[in-house]
């Protein structure tokens, strides 16, 4: 049984580390309704931090979130956590509503990430921030049906408005793209000043992928309920147009 923290005997993901900050960010002050309330649908574990950042230096806009806990940011760049509002870019969200209070979000970025890799980041920083010990495997099986229903959730919403799905995969292989991608969704002006900057202060930021089965701290069974979900989520996400 696991009940502490696990670690994969692969490389683990290298933390970010910010040489520089490309642009300030501020709350945008346009007119209300100038920005459509744009929902960040990640789940917990799937590098949002990282991804928020991407938004804030892209963009010169802070982004907002559901929860107003500031969990593990102690920097003055997530200050917004809390605001739910058009005053910022983008509001971070683990639940499964398209609301936010009683608005409804206009559009949604969806950021996916590998649920081997997912699952067991959050079960360590769960670990990490809490007195209360987890059982891995219970957890791990619980959250591998859980990430399943979350994304088939948010796909949902491109029957309701514009969707567009970020692999957080493609952020360490081809970055730019992703970003021009983002910009475009988000119809803000890409500086090309700040995206030279946001490239040369990614580098090495990402690290290996955990093997799915080789070395896995995943049981038989949990690895048998992920690939299954990973490939049919993955099957419909390649089939929307945005991917």
């Amino acid at each position: 049984m696991y009940n502490t923290r696990v670690k994969s005997k692969n490389k683990t993901e290298k933390r970010l580390v910010i040489k520089e900050e490309c642009q300030s960010l501020h709350y945008h002050n346009g007119k209300p309704g100038a920005l459509a309330l744009t929902a960040l649908a990640s789940f917990p574990g799937s590098g949002s931090s990282w991804f928020r950042h991407l938004i804030h230096q892209l963009t010169g806009i802070y982004t907002g979130s559901v929860n107003n806990t500031k969990e593990g940011h102690t920097s003055d760049e997530f200050q917004a956590d809390g605001v739910t509002n058009n005053s910022v870019i983008a509001i971070e969200t683990n639940e499964k509503s398209f609301n936010v209070g009683t608005v409804k979000f206009e559009r949604t970025i969806l950021l996916v990430r590998d649920p081997f890799v997912s699952i067991l980041a959050d079960f360590n920083r769960r670990n990490e921030v809490s007195h209360i010990v987890q059982d891995w495997e219970s957890y791990a099986q619980v959250q591998s049906y859980a990430w399943q229903f979350f994304m088939r959730y948010w796909l949902e919403f491109s029957s309701v408005g514009p969707l567009l799905v970020v692999e957080y995969e493609n952020l360490g292989t081809q970055l730019e793209m992703e970003l021009l991608r983002l910009a475009k969704f988000l119809n803000v002006a890409v500086d090309q000043r700040v995206l030279h900057c946001i490239l040369k202060n990614a580098n090495g930021r990402f690290g290996s992928t955990p093997s799915q089965t080789q070395n896995s701290p995943y049981s038989r069974k949990v690895q048998d309920i992920l690939i299954k979900g990973k490939n049919d989520i993955y099957g419909e996400l390649h089939k929307l147009k945005n991917i």
